[in-house]
Formats: structure tokens, C-alpha cells, sequence
């Protein structure tokens, strides 16, 4: 009963023969315990819509933080506080990262003489009431 390897007739045998035999198993069972995929995509969907708030996409959400900055100069905690109040989902990493980035582009454009301070005092003062 000769015969090459390449027949498949010797998969078993040779060193490591039991340690296949038990990652076999062990991945046949890990696949029949895994769903379909028509189930994945729905749970990705799900998640997506939970993480970008109701009917609104991550660029309403940047906006809404950029305006909370420019209008009334909110710390992080208020931010995240504001938009889980309005019940978007998001990381504090994210919030703080847009948040982060509108107060370097404003005092970019005070050191730059674009904007003036006199101006932004006044209109943030005209949106806190």
C-alpha cells in the first residue's frame, strides 16, 4: 500500500497527528457556532445607526460639536453631556478629538488676524442667553 503524500493517504500520520486532529474539531465547532452572514450585516447596520445618533450622520454630529465650541466655548464633559442628552452615541475620544481641533483652528485664526476677539466675545455672548 505505497503512496505518496500528495494522495492524501498519510494526513494522519507523523508527529502532531493528535494536535491536528484537535484543531480540526475545535474550528468545525467554532464555524457551526457562528451566524450567517445575512445576520452580521444586520447587526453592523444596527450598530452603525446606534453610534451615529438618530437620522444623523458623523458630519451633523462635528458640526454640532464645532458649534458648541464657537458659540459658547463648552468644556468636553458638557459637550458629552449635551450629546448624549440629544441621544447620539459617541466616544469621548472622538467629542474631545473635533473638540480639540475647533479650538486650534480659532485661536489659528486669532493669532492670524482673521478673527477678531472683540467679536467672538460678542457673539458668544449674544447665543448664551
Amino acid at each position: 500500500m505505497g503512496g505518496r503524500d500528495d494522495q492524501d493517504l498519510y494526513k494522519y500520520a507523523g508527529k502532531g497527528a493528535k494536535h491536528r486532529e484537535r484543531l480540526r474539531r475545535a474550528d468545525s465547532r467554532r464555524l457551526s457556532t457562528s451566524s450567517p452572514l445575512a445576520e452580521n450585516e444586520g447587526h453592523l447596520t444596527k450598530r452603525l445607526k446606534r453610534t451615529a445618533g438618530p437620522n444623523e450622520d458623523a458630519v451633523t454630529i462635528k458640526e454640532k460639536i464645532r458649534l458648541a465650541v464657537i458659540d459658547h466655548d463648552m468644556s468636553h464633559e458638557r459637550i458629552c453631556k449635551m450629546l448624549k442628552k440629544q441621544g447620539h452615541i459617541l466616544s469621548d475620544i472622538a467629542a474631545a478629538n473635533v473638540r480639540a481641533d475647533t479650538r486650534e483652528t480659532l485661536k489659528l485664526m486669532l493669532r492670524a488676524g482673521l478673527l477678531n476677539r472683540e467679536d467672538l466675545a460678542r457673539h458668544r455672548r449674544k447665543h448664551s442667553r
